[in-house]
């Protein structure tokens, strides 16, 4: 189905935290400009947390929240002198209550995201709605596999997937 590109797109926003990268269009290095009431950092916990109406941004990606946490991975070995902040090895992300994903092709929103670096999974869970023009998905949860392309969405036992979609027309 051709209108889940765009959608998979707004989730690529996700993994360029991780990356720093515009995966879509290769620009490496493209600055990552997160905006919140309060930044809060644990080394011994290998998390930097940030909270009250967190904004992160890059390129033509947004992503609001109420607080977005960022795992570094743990090596004990490897953490003596420079702090695995500093070494930019993530592991996890999550974004936590009132998640929008935004970009050019449309919007998701959801209760939680959570994107795992290692296997390039993400999870968006919580009265799941993907909207891309007037295309509308909804879903209790919804899983992205971003190295295959692929996305599940799943409801709930009492709920069920719902789907709206407007054929292009041809002239």
């Amino acid at each position: 189905m051709s209108w889940i590109a765009p959608i998979l797109a707004l989730l690529i926003a996700l993994c360029t935290i991780c990356h720093a990268t515009d995966i879509e269009s290769g620009e490496e290095g493209s600055p990552i400009t997160i905006t919140s009431d309060r930044l809060e950092t644990f080394e011994r916990g290998g998390v930097v947390v940030f909270s009250g109406q967190v904004v992160a941004e890059q390129n033509r990606y947004t992503i609001d929240c109420d607080e977005l946490r960022i795992y570094y991975r743990q090596n004990q070995a490897e953490n003596k002198g420079v702090g695995a902040a500093e070494r930019g090895e993530i592991e996890k992300i999550e974004a936590k209550r009132n998640v929008s994903i935004k970009g050019e092709h449309g919007v998701i929103t959801g209760d939680h995201a959570e994107l795992h670096q290692s296997t390039q999974k993400v999870v968006m869970t919580g009265h799941v709605v993907m909207k891309d023009g007037e295309n509308i998905v909804k879903g209790d949860s919804i899983t992205f596999f971003l190295k295959e392309g692929k996305g599940i969405v799943e409801s709930l036992k009492d709920h069920r997937v719902k789907a709206t979609i407007y054929p292009k027309r041809t002239q």
